[in-house]
């Protein structure tokens, strides 16, 4: 047959048949041997393919973590603050794992069926709602009573609600809870809604306050509308089931959802800061017995965004009671372990961080160690590091790779960029053209001076800012960093940090007679901006 015509070999003799036949097995057999390896190799490739495509570090949102963040959860001095405290106050940027130590303080306390946690989390529209039935209360003794007395009665009735859901899974009531039921029952207007139907129901009610007349009588009725009559009854009652328990958990959180740009921010501070006043009050009310209210082992943890925390601290007249617990990552080796501990999770108990750096990423990229590399290139929180851990790993997963290389983590850290740009202004207190003056900045100099933020601020037409005022925002959003000595720039959040910065700052202009401070824009928005190094 013409197929085989080509293979066809002529031989004479028997001996001619075998070395022919050597040869052809011989060829055969390398070849085989060949294929094998190839397919051997691909499989092994595909095997390695497979294990980055279902290798996870996880959301980074907490809230999307929940249930998985207490297994691989690293503690900081904030979580151990808050898990020991009677009241803690935890402060963070956006970001750095706020959330992520509510969900642990929440596993922590439930293992143990005998404790209580009861979470609050206001809902944006309702703060506002509050904010605007607030600010139509002129004297500021009676704002800070309604204020007072309204978180005071919602956290009280809150607790007692978390307090009723537990006894109510029991089959049997002893006469002290029976009690408490019926103190419940008889109020189902206050106990039955969820909180934000409650919060809602209460702001509706209050907003009628400001028409009463004489000031004793709107703190009649403030009094009157929040049943301020029962909150006495029911701190006796609560204090006598709760001190039964060997930890009580009363966390308050997502308070930036009622932190909205706008014109003035005044109300906003002034009714948070009355929420830090309460909370501790209750805490200490708990931590101390009475004849009537005994003591309890109860726990108040809030939650705090650092901008908040700043604009707060600036309006109290007793900064040194407002302690607090500062959530930092200052410890590069402490943030990586964040994404080190979800990667060991998902590779498996016999895995070692050994194996992450050089196996599942590269060991160096550019000739710089990877840790160090892109630790210098994105803001130290957890959340940064880990969008960038999933943009790198998606990247090499799209590019059929068996492992992140050096290219996918520079394209991962583009992408980065775009995100830490468009997280920039998510919820701050700023002005309103502050996105159009961030563009000005595209594709200039890293290091600027106060030219060219002028010509910025010209650009984006901004009058309400002068030069100065938009030099300290864009520092405290860490967008610009202070030269604080030659060539030294300095980012800062912290509100003490940033006073020290600008003083630094100052000072070098005078010493070395300089005629102006310069600033440099923080790496992350380097390749999103084009900024030229």
């Amino acid at each position: 047959p013409l197929d085989y015509s080509d293979l066809l070999e002529i031989h004479d003799t028997p001996a001619q048949c075998i070395s022919l036949a050597e040869t052809w097995l011989e060829e055969s057999s390398t070849e085989l041997h060949k294929q094998k390896t190839l397919a051997s190799d691909y499989a092994r490739k595909i095997q390695k393919q497979s294990r980055l495509q279902q290798l996870s570090v996880g959301a980074y949102v907490a809230e999307e973590e929940a249930q998985e963040i207490p297994t691989y959860f690293v503690e900081v001095a904030s979580y151990r603050a808050a898990s020991r405290e009677r009241y803690s106050l935890v402060v963070g940027q956006k970001g750095s794992g706020k959330s992520a130590i509510l969900y642990k303080l929440v596993a922590d306390t439930d293992k143990d069926v005998r404790n209580l946690t009861c979470v609050i989390k206001p809902v944006a529209f309702e703060l506002e709602g509050l904010l605007q039935m607030v600010s139509t209360v002129s004297a500021t003794a009676e704002r800070g009573y309604l204020i007072q007395s309204f978180w005071k009665f919602l956290i009280y009735t809150e607790l007692a609600r978390s307090l009723r859901t537990t006894i109510q899974l029991k089959s049997q009531f002893s006469e002290r809870e029976e009690q408490f039921l019926a103190l419940l029952n008889e109020q189902p207007d206050i106990f039955s809604a969820d909180f934000s139907v409650r919060l809602e129901s209460v702001v509706g009610r209050l907003s009628t306050v400001a028409s009463v007349g004489s000031t004793r009588d709107r703190h009649l009725r403030v009094s009157e509308l929040l049943h301020e009559n029962l909150i006495p009854q029911l701190r006796g009652l609560l204090g006598e089931l709760l001190k039964e328990k060997p930890k009580v958990l009363l966390l308050i959180d997502d308070l930036d959802k009622g932190w909205a740009p706008s014109k003035s921010i005044d109300a906003p501070c002034e009714l948070f800061a009355s929420l830090l006043d309460v909370g501790q009050s209750i805490a200490y009310d708990f931590a101390s017995a009475r004849p009537r209210n005994p003591s309890a082992e109860v726990h108040v943890v809030i939650f705090l965004r650092n901008d908040m925390f700043a604009e707060i601290r600036r309006r109290s007249p007793e900064r040194d009671k407002l302690t607090h617990t500062p959530l930092e990552w200052d410890d590069p080796e402490l943030l990586v372990r964040v994404l080190e501990n979800r990667l060991l999770a998902a590779l498996g108990d016999t895995a070692s961080p050994d194996l992450i750096w050089g196996g599942v990423f590269p060991s160096t990229v550019e000739g710089v160690d990877t840790k160090e590399y892109v630790l210098q290139r994105i803001l130290r929180r957890p959340r940064d590091l880990l969008y960038f851990a999933n943009q790198a790993l998606s990247i090499a997963v799209n590019r059929g790779r068996e492992e992140v290389t050096a290219e996918d983590v520079v394209d991962a850290l583009k992408a980065y960029s775009k995100y830490a740009y468009e997280m920039l202004t998510v919820g701050r207190i700023q002005f309103k053209a502050l996105e159009e003056l961030i563009y000005q900045f595209v594709g200039s100099p890293r290091i600027i001076n106060e030219a060219a933020i002028m010509k910025a601020v010209q650009e984006a037409d901004i009058h309400s800012r002068s030069v100065e005022q938009v030099e300290d925002e864009l520092c405290e959003l860490e967008f610009l960093g202070r030269e604080v000595d030659e060539d030294v720039f300095r980012f800062v959040h912290r509100q003490e940090e940033i006073e020290k910065a600008k003083i630094l700052a100052d000072h070098l202009v005078e010493v070395q007679a300089k005629p102006a401070p310069r600033f440099e824009i923080n790496v992350p928005y380097h390749a999103f901006l084009e900024i030229q190094e």
